[in-house]
C-alpha cells in the first residue's frame, strides 16, 4: 500500500516547499493570509450564529456571541497585519511582566540558591523577548513565519524523499515479481 503512495507524498512534499519559501520569502504577507482564513471563519460562524439565534427565540443570549464573533471576523479580514501586530504587543507586555516577576522573585532567593541564576536568567531573557516585542512586533511576525518556513521546507523534503524511495521500491518489487 504505501509504495503506491510514491506520488502522493512528492506532490505532498512540492506543496510544503511552496508553502515553506512563500513563508520564508514573504513573512508577512503569510500570516495574513493566515489571518484572513481564521476571519473568515469568524464572520462566517458569526452569520451563522446571528441567523439561527434570531430564528430560535429561547437562544438570544446567542446574538452577542454571533455579533462579537461576526465583528472580529470582519476586523481579521480587513486589518490582518494590524491585529497581528497587536496580538504580539499584548504578548510581549504580558512576557515582560513575567520576565520581571522572576527577576524580582530571584532577586528574594538566597545567593546559595541553586535556582536563582537559572530564574534570573529566564526572567531577563523573558523581559527582553518581550521588549522587542513590544517595540518591534514586526520581528515577532518575521520569526514567527520563519519557523513556519523551515518546518515546511524540512516537511517537503522529507516527503519527497520519503516518495522517492516508496517509487524505488515499487519498481523493485514489480521487477521482482514481473521475473517469475
Amino acid at each position: 500500500m504505501l509504495k503506491q503512495m510514491w506520488w502522493y507524498l512528492i506532490v505532498r512534499g512540492v506543496i510544503a516547499l511552496v508553502l515553506g519559501a512563500f513563508a520564508l520569502f514573504s513573512p508577512t504577507m503569510s500570516l495574513s493570509v493566515l489571518i484572513m482564513v481564521v476571519g473568515i471563519f469568524c464572520a462566517a460562524d458569526g452569520v451563522i450564529t446571528l441567523l439561527f439565534a434570531m430564528r430560535a427565540s429561547e437562544l438570544k443570549e446567542y446574538l452577542i456571541q454571533g455579533a462579537i464573533s461576526l465583528i472580529i471576523g470582519v476586523v481579521l479580514i480587513f486589518w490582518p497585519e494590524g491585529t497581528l501586530r497587536i496580538l504580539l504587543i499584548l504578548f510581549g507586555v504580558w512576557l515582560g511582566f513575567v520576565g520581571i516577576s522572576q527577576i524580582l522573585t530571584a532577586r528574594r532567593l538566597g545567593a546559595e540558591d541553586a535556582n536563582r541564576g537559572l530564574l534570573m536568567t529566564l526572567g531577563i531573557l523573558a523581559a527582553a523577548i518581550g521588549g522587542v516585542l513590544v517595540f518591534w512586533p514586526g520581528s515577532g511576525i518575521v520569526v514567527i513565519s520563519w519557523v513556519i518556513a523551515f518546518a515546511a521546507l524540512f516537511y517537503g523534503i522529507m516527503s519527497i524523499y520519503l516518495g522517492s524511495r516508496f517509487r524505488k521500491l515499487g519498481k523493485v518489487v514489480a521487477s521482482a515479481h514481473g521475473g517469475q
